[in-house]
């Protein structure tokens, strides 16, 4: 391959710059969620497994990104683990 700016030749691929299965996701600002960040909830919902309500400014700390398409997991007080859409939520 060669740089079509410099010339430079790499014999082989090119060099890696950032990984190409980054584990994150994205909440309402925009900002970058990666496991164990802390978020607020933006949106009121229902949590899928309790069916307990979530209000707005309901913290969760130390989430997890799951695999898939902007989704995150977390604790909540009374509503036990539960899947939230990231963009229910921003960052602390």
């Amino acid at each position: 391959l060669i740089c079509p700016e410099c010339a430079h030749e790499w014999s082989g691929s090119p060099p890696v710059m950032y990984d190409e299965n980054p584990r994150f996701s994205r909440d309402y600002n925009g900002m970058i969620l990666s496991d164990g960040d802390s978020v607020i909830v933006v949106r009121e919902f229902i949590a899928a497994r309790s069916r307990n309500v979530i209000d707005v400014g309901t913290k969760i700390i130390r989430i997890r990104v799951v695999e898939g398409k902007g989704a995150i997991e977390g604790k909540i007080d009374g509503a036990g683990w539960t899947r939230i859409g990231s963009d229910n939520v921003r960052k602390v």
